[in-house]
C-alpha cells in the first residue's frame, strides 16, 4: 500500500515478474512467502495491470498446489487462486480453472481446517467465474469417494456454489445425480 501511495507501481511491477520467475524455489518456507508478496502485489496493483499476467500466472500455481506444505497451500497459494477467481477470472481460460478445480480436490483432503476451508471458498469463487456446471460436475464426481471428511468438505463446496451462483443452478444438477427411477421405490 505504501508503494502505491509513493506511486513506484512500475516498481511493484518489476518485482511481481521476479518473484514470478522464483515460483519454481525448492523450499516451502520460501515459497510461501514469494507467494504472499505475489498476492500482496496482485492486491495492491490489481488483476488488469499485473505484470506478470494473470493469464501467465494462475498455470504457474496449478503445480504449486500440489506442495503439502502450511504456509504454501492455504496461507498463499489457494489464497491467490481464490483471489485471482474472484476479481480476475476473466484474464483465464475456462480449461485451466478446471484445472485448478482438479487440482483443489486434492486439498479437500487436507489436515489443517482453515486449508479446507479456503478450498471450498475458491471452488465458489471459480464457480462464480466459469458458471456451476463444470464445477458441479467435478464435486458431485468427488461425493462418491470413501473418505469422510472429503465427502463432508466436498458437500460444503457443493452448497458455496450454490449460495455463489444461486441454488436453482445446483439442485437440477443434484436431482438428476440422485434420481429415483420407479423400479427402485
Amino acid at each position: 500500500m505504501v508503494m502505491r501511495q509513493c506511486e513506484e507501481e512500475q516498481l511493484l511491477g518489476h518485482l511481481g515478474v521476479v518473484l514470478f520467475e522464483s515460483l519454481r524455489e525448492d523450499y516451502p518456507e520460501v515459497l510461501g512467502s514469494i507467494l504472499g508478496a505475489l498476492k500482496s502485489i496482485v492486491n495492491v496493483i490489481g488483476m488488469t495491470n499485473m505484470n506478470p499476467p494473470i493469464r501467465d500466472l494462475l498455470p504457474r500455481l496449478a503445480p504449486i498446489l500440489k506442495n503439502r506444505h502450511e504456509k504454501v497451500q492455504e496461507l498463499n497459494c489457494i489464497d491467490l487462486v481464490g483471489r485471482i477467481a474472484d476479481r480476475g477470472a476473466e484474464f483465464v481460460l475456462s480449461r485451466e480453472w478446471m484445472r485448478i478445480c482438479f487440482e483443489l480436490l486434492e486439498m479437500l483432503k487436507a489436515h489443517k481446517k482453515g486449508t479446507r476451508r479456503a478450498t471450498v471458498n475458491t471452488f465458489g469463487y471459480i464457480a462464480k467465474a466459469i458458471g456451476p456446471q463444470d464445477v458441479l460436475g467435478t464435486l458431485l464426481n468427488n461425493l462418491k469417494v470413501q473418505e469422510r471428511q472429503n465427502r463432508v468438505c466436498t458437500t460444503v463446496a457443493i452448497a458455496i456454489v450454490a449460495e455463489t451462483c444461486s441454488p436453482f443452478t445446483v439442485l437440477p444438477a443434484l436431482m438428476n445425480e440422485y434420481r429415483v427411477t420407479a423400479d427402485q421405490s
